[in-house]
């Protein structure tokens, strides 16, 4: 028996060797870097752990003994989630590893906007010292709004450690009724519209679906008034042409992302480069998850998950929870 690192970023397996040596499965990290490698290497594989592979329903249906798929981390838009519930293989991920990390870089995102720091660092780098920064500098945090993009775990981590900087935290996620929300000092919005035209600044926190993708759009943005946009969650929840447009216009006064629309981007494309130069964009590389801890609790949790399962139980952190209803998956 043995399960398969499809890809990741980590130099080293060391972690997830631990624990399937203590289990007694062996660990095959030969990388995938499409369906046919991912189907060849991933035979005999009772689990996949996987970074940015795309494993699709061809690749399951190749696959019976593969049980289980588990994300490092918490996004699986890259795993064809409906085919694995048909076919009766679990999806989990580990959605609990870098709740503090992610939540305090968009923190800090969100404050190195509203004082602009990038700005004002480009500019020392450049060779000005700015003698008048008033017409640069936002406003002051303790009387503005921070509005929120979903209230799941990271936003309301977020809104903990912003408490003390903010006056109020607004939030906008209609998958939460207002009744269930027990955190003082956060009020729900009924519209994304609203929520760009209450707060200054917005942080996005959902998930990649079909249903998400696009979400914060121009619809959205343009009630902004100079609002500083962060995305620490995914590059397609928020429409591009809209950021673009929002600093344009001045909707948006800045815009801080730790993902992008294509990881990474395309630097030899003008308008890229262009966009990622401006000085009021801040774009960080999908770091925002790592810390020394964060990175090799990710990778313990996601190996135990794969135990789990290979030993006949389920994982702890099942994404399509359709399957539950099925008994406990079949192979």
């Amino acid at each position: 028996m043995k399960a398969l690192i499809t890809d990741m970023r980590h130099a080293s397996a060391s972690e997830e060797k631990k624990v399937f040596d203590a289990a007694g499965i062996e660990l095959d990290t030969t990388f995938s870097n499409n369906e046919d490698e991912l189907i060849e290497h991933g035979r005999g594989a009772v689990g996949f752990l996987v970074s940015y592979a795309k494993v699709t329903r061809r690749v399951m249906e190749a696959l019976p003994d593969l049980k289980v798929i588990v994300k490092y981390g918490i996004g699986v838009d890259t795993i064809d989630l409906a085919a694995a519930t048909d076919l009766g293989k679990y999806v989990a991920n580990i959605p609990d590893y870098c709740t503090e990390e992610v939540a305090l870089h968009a923190l800090a995102l969100a404050l190195g906007g509203l004082r602009m720091v990038p700005k004002f660092s480009l500019m020392v780098r450049n060779g000005t010292w700015a003698a008048d920064p008033e017409g640069t500098i936002v406003s002051r945090p303790s009387m503005e709004r921070l509005g929120l993009v979903g209230f799941g775990r990271i936003a309301r981590k977020l809104h903990e450690l912003a408490k003390p900087v903010f006056s109020e935290t607004l939030f906008f996620d209609p998958f939460l009724d207002a009744s269930q929300i027990r955190v003082q000092g956060v009020r729900k919005v009924a519209t994304l519209g609203e929520l760009f035209a209450e707060s200054s600044v917005v942080s996005v926190h959902t998930p990649l679906t079909p249903q998400t993708t696009g979400l914060v759009d121009r619809a959205a943005v343009s009630n902004g008034r100079g609002v500083v946009l962060i995305n620490t969650g995914r590059g397609g929840v928020v429409a591009e042409d809209a950021v673009r447009e929002g600093l344009e216009k001045g909707w948006l006064s800045f815009f801080g992302a730790d993902v992008y629309w294509q990881e990474p981007p395309d630097f030899g494309d003008p308008a890229t480069e262009s966009f990622l130069r401006d000085p009021r964009v801040s774009i960080t590389p999908h770091v925002g998850w790592c810390s020394a801890m964060s990175a090799q609790e990710v990778r313990r949790k996601a190996a135990e998950e794969v135990v789990r399962v290979a030993i006949g139980g389920r994982p702890l952190n099942v994404v399509n929870r359709e399957i539950l209803v099925q008994g406990e998956g079949k192979s």
